[in-house]
């Protein structure tokens, strides 16, 4: 009697995860068509994280529908595959979201190594069938642990974000949520696990089970569902990325500063060489690519051909020059910081401000006499 009452119990239970998992499934479908189609969109990180959706809906729809004969065999391997994606894809995610740089496709193929390898794992588990739950074991602790490798270095992204940008709290904030969600949807996978190894009776899985793990994951996709709706500026591009190309906007003055119709005194060249670096240093108008002499002269107030006169007497640079010093300055911290190890020299080379692959280099080398590599593996040395 109380063994038809537990099954009853655990049949009700399957088919509850089955609707919810059911209604995420059709959610994260059409969340990925919603994201796509917004006005002024991220595209790049939308599309990686439609892949991410999508793989999810996939695992759901493979665990509600359950197929068998052959189609279970294939969608077994495919699913399982699948598992070895969802780390590196949400990686990447996070990478274009916060870093808006695009790991270049030759590089970022390394990361699907691990799912490559499984394709020669299958063999072994189809013919010797006295070593699958060994293999099967191995795989799935493998899988777990190179989900939560990739959550670890998504987390140091979105820590190292903060700190750089202390005022910007939505990215992480809604990025900790999905990792939040992940890790649980692992640990109840893990503890799912080694549940099975042990062989437990089924009503001691009753709760405690991988249908537990897939609603934790169908929680990611409401949450996504949450955040396009209250929140849907974070699938779009920013704003600073899409409103004019001035990057600094100047506070508008209604009299300028005349130039000095004489050479500048050294009390006012050291003064206005120090307002200029704190400027620089402050606010960093170097990084905007389209930066010119007006528009820095805008930002300091004052008329534009002091300025290059400041330039020109107080640093001996012309002002292109004096600009690129900053970048290249920058273009070196970045490249010390862990979290542009993963970008490229000519990637740095653009989130400094450069817009031109042969504008860096010639600029780099005029003013380190050195290229950029050349340069950054004597600072190895070092």
């Amino acid at each position: 009697m109380t063994s038809d009452l537990n099954y009853k119990r655990f049949m009700g239970s399957i088919d509850l995860f089955a609707a919810f998992m059911l209604f995420a499934a059709v959610q994260g479908t059409l969340l990925t068509v919603a994201i796509n189609r917004l006005p002024q969109r991220n595209k790049m990180a939308n599309r990686v994280l439609s892949v991410f959706i999508l793989l999810i809906s996939f695992t759901l729809i493979w665990r509600i529908a359950q197929p068998k004969g052959i189609m279970q065999f294939v969608m077994g391997i495919v699913q399982d595959i699948v598992i070895f994606l969802y780390g590196p894809v949400f990686y990447l995610y996070v990478q274009i979201l916060l870093t808006t740089a695009q790991p270049p496709l030759k590089k970022w193929r390394r990361h699907l190594i691990p799912a490559v390898v499984y394709l020669f794992v299958i063999p072994p588990m189809f013919y010797l069938r006295s070593f699958w739950i060994y293999i099967y074991i191995t795989t799935a602790f493998l899988a777990i642990a190179q989900s939560g490798y990739y959550l670890v270095k998504s987390y140091r992204l979105i820590q190292n974000f903060r700190k750089r940008n202390a005022e910007q709290r939505l990215y992480p904030r809604y990025l900790q949520t999905i990792i939040t969600l992940a890790v649980l949807c692992l640990l109840m996978s893990f503890y799912s696990t080694v549940l099975y190894v042990f062989n437990l009776p089924v009503y001691q899985l009753e709760f405690f089970n991988y249908n537990v793990a897939w609603a934790i994951l169908s929680c990611i996709t409401y949450a996504l569902g949450y955040f396009a709706m209250f929140a849907p500026e974070i699938f779009k591009v920013p704003k600073e990325e899409i409103a004019p190309k001035i990057l600094f906007v100047p506070t508008p003055l209604s009299v300028k500063k005349e130039p000095p119709k004489k050479e500048l005194q050294q009390e006012e060249l050291v003064h206005w060489k120090n307002q200029l670096t704190q400027l620089m240093q402050s606010e960093q108008p170097y990084l905007n690519p389209r930066l010119t002499l007006a528009e820095l002269s805008e930002l300091m107030e004052l008329d534009k051909l002091l300025v290059s006169k400041i330039i020109h007497e107080g640093f001996q640079l012309n002002f292109h020059d004096y600009v690129n010093t900053y970048r290249i300055e920058h273009f070196v911290r970045l490249s010390q910081d862990e979290a542009f190890q993963h970008y490229t020299l000519l990637a740095l080379a653009y989130e400094v401000g450069f817009n031109a692959k042969s504008t860096f280099h010639k600029a780099f080398k005029r003013l380190k006499n050195a290229s950029p590599k050349a340069y950054l593996d004597s600072l190895i040395a070092k």
